[in-house]
Formats: C-alpha cells, sequence, structure tokens
C-alpha cells in the first residue's frame, strides 16, 4: 500500500505555524524535545505503576478481536460486549493488560480529564497538573488549556485497532503519545467520503472497510483511488488530526498511553457534504447494519443488568 508521509514539523513554532495558519487544514506531527517534554510531566511520571497504585475504579472496555467497535466485521455478539463498560481496580486493570489475555482499553471517550463545560474532572486532578503546562505550550493560535473541550486519556494494550471513522462532532484534534506507539492511516474529509464506503448513516461516520491496511479490491474497488497519509506516533510525539479527516489508528507497545485533545473547528456539528450516491451500500444493507447495533445494544443493556445484578 502506497502512503504519503505527514508532513513534520521543524520545532515547536513551526508546528503551531502549520497547524494555526495553514489552509486547507492537513495532518501535521511533531517531536518534542527534551525541554519541552519536562514541562510535560506525565513523560517521566506516568508508567504502569503509576496507574497500577491509583484508587477507585477503572472504567474500561473489553473487546472480543484486536478491532474494536468494526460494525460491517464484528458480530452482534461483539459489538454488544464493547458497548458494555466495565469496571475493576486500577491494580486489576493494568494486571489485564500485562496479561494479554484479554484486549482491553480505556477509551479517550470515557474518560475526560476535562470535559465540554471546561472543568477538570475531580478524580483526575492529579493527572491534569501533569498535562496542563504542556498543553498550554502546544494548543494552537495562540490559546491555551482553558479553551480546549474534552481532554481524553487512552490506556491499553499492544496490537488494538479501531475502525476506520472521522470524529463526528466535527473539532480538530491534538494527540499526545505518552507511552507505546500508535499508527496512524489517514484521509481527507471528502476522498474519505467518496473512496472508504461509509455507513449511509451520518451519525455512524465509520467505514465498512474492515482492515485499510488488507483491502479486497474486489469488493471495494473504489479504494485503489484513496490517497493515503500515513504517520507513527512515538513516545513524546504530538499528532494534528484536523476536523473530519478519517483515520485509522492501531495501537503498538505492551502499554499504550496517549492524550486526545479535541478543541473547536468551524465545523462543529455541521452538517457533512452529501455521500455521492455511487459510494452508498443499498438500502438493505444499510438496514440490516442498523440493525445490528439495535440487536447489539439491546444485548449489551442485558449485559449491563445483569452486570448488575452480580
Amino acid at each position: 500500500m502506497k502512503c504519503v508521509e505527514v508532513e513534520r514539523a521543524e520545532d515547536a513554532k513551526h508546528f503551531r505555524t502549520l497547524i494555526a495558519h495553514t489552509e486547507p487544514k492537513r495532518p501535521v506531527i511533531y517531536s518534542m524535545t527534551k525541554e519541552e517534554k519536562k514541562r510535560f510531566v506525565a513523560h517521566d511520571k506516568w508508567d504502569r505503576e503509576f496507574f497500577a497504585k491509583r484508587s477507585g475504579e477503572a472504567h474500561y472496555r473489553n473487546t472480543r478481536n484486536p478491532t474494536f467497535f468494526n460494525i460491517p466485521s464484528d458480530s452482534v455478539w461483539d459489538i454488544a460486549h464493547f458497548f458494555v463498560l466495565r469496571t475493576c481496580s486500577w491494580a486489576e486493570f493494568v494486571d489485564k493488560i500485562q496479561n494479554k489475555k484479554e484486549h482491553v482499553l480505556i477509551s479517550g471517550i470515557d474518560a475526560h480529564l476535562r470535559t465540554m463545560g471546561n472543568s477538570v474532572v475531580d478524580k483526575w486532578k492529579d493527572c491534569w497538573i501533569d498535562i496542563q503546562p504542556g498543553l498550554d505550550e502546544f494548543v494552537p493560535g495562540g490559546t491555551k488549556s482553558d479553551d480546549i473541550d474534552i481532554v481524553g486519556l487512552w490506556l491499553s494494550g499492544s496490537g488494538i485497532s479501531c475502525q476506520t471513522h472521522w470524529d463526528i462532532i466535527g473539532d480538530h484534534n491534538l494527540l499526545f503519545q505518552i507511552k507505546g506507539k500508535k499508527r496512524f492511516l489517514l484521509w481527507e474529509p471528502m476522498d474519505g467520503q467518496e473512496h472508504l464506503y461509509p455507513v449511509p448513516f451520518r451519525f455512524w461516520h465509520t467505514s465498512r472497510i474492515p482492515d485499510p491496511y488488507n483491502v479486497d479490491l474486489q469488493q471495494f474497488p473504489l479504494y485503489r483511488h484513496a490517497k493515503t497519509f500515513a504517520t507513527e506516533m512515538k513516545e513524546g510525539d504530538i499528532l494534528y488530526v484536523p476536523a473530519r479527516w478519517w483515520h485509522h489508528v492501531t495501537h503498538d507497545g505492551d502499554f499504550n498511553m496517549n492524550i486526545a485533545c479535541w478543541y473547536a473547528s468551524q465545523y462543529r456539528l455541521r452538517k457533512p457534504h452529501p455521500i455521492k450516491t455511487w459510494c452508498v451500500p443499498r438500502p438493505i444493507s444499510g438496514f440490516f447494519l442498523l440493525l445490528k447495533v439495535v440487536v447489539a445494544v439491546l444485548l449489551a443493556m442485558f449485559l449491563m443488568f445483569k452486570q448488575k445484578l452480580l
């Protein structure tokens, strides 16, 4: 698969300039210097032991296979299991990752350090202190961390990947890699809508292609026309993902840790461009996918109810 490498910024000033002043927006990656990492205390402080010693409960998701929430290819049972938010002690969660017997992750969508209401979540205040100075330095446009809408924490083991999608709220995303590595594939908004076979329901904003690294071109012939951008995030890297850019992420490293910062763009909650009719699956296909998710949600509700009883 031929890919275009994501542009790499020369220094922090160049990184902020590319994000704030380049049109149309495009992904940019930057590797922090040792001095810049010092402001981002989490790089030295956060490790397995740090999280294993945390008090309270870890809220995590369990996936039956390394690709979490892949609507077209996963079974109803697998999707239902992913919908169930489970709890355990932090020590138990870290142990689950180390033992590699389960595919578990703490999702940045579920684990908000900072919420849309511009308030730091109480149980994460100590972690917020460790990352705020670093965020203040790198949030684009001269703004501060207070202007970020949501900050989410991702924790996982190795090999977990997500279904190709774009973030539906329409925000830009600034990602900070703390531990491990992440491999990214990215596509421009319209390129994705024309060539990645979106599921024909706006609120899903996901691709029907199960694995963009191994695509059946007989089943998905338009994919050969897609222009794929690629990059690998290492510890200390920052990746800017513009609003509405499609992306596929693979988590590497025995203990993977990432901070995601979403902040407003001009596209927030605006309806996307209509998906071209020749790219949309037939209505009957879309109906069955919707039915699959509905059944999975009902099954997940039953599993959560059963979990509470136990």
